[in-house]
């Protein structure tokens, strides 16, 4: 029981982690993106070429932010107890 306890409160650790990394590190990029293609949409063509490359900065970032979630998330399926992953897999 106490293994079992010390599990959940792991793997509770973990998507604690997830969900702030979630809401800094993606909503960030993703709310700069939104507003980047807002105000490309408002500007005058000769600002489109600076505000793009503001775009792409924040593509990147975003990018490399759900590279970092996918990478975190196969390394905890890795350490999840048999029990979870066939749960986990059950609901695929």
């Amino acid at each position: 029981m106490a293994n079992r306890t010390r599990e959940l409160e792991g793997l509770n650790q973990q998507l604690m982690e997830y969900a702030f990394y979630n809401s800094h590190k993606v909503r960030g990029p993703l709310c700069r993106i939104m507003g980047l293609v807002n105000l490309i949409s408002l500007s005058p063509t000769h600002q489109h070429e600076y505000l793009l490359e503001k775009l792409a900065v924040s593509t990147d970032e975003l990018d490399d932010a759900i590279k970092a979630i996918n990478h975190t998330l196969q390394t905890v399926d890795k350490n999840l107890p048999t029990t979870y992953q066939t749960h986990i897999q059950d609901k695929e």
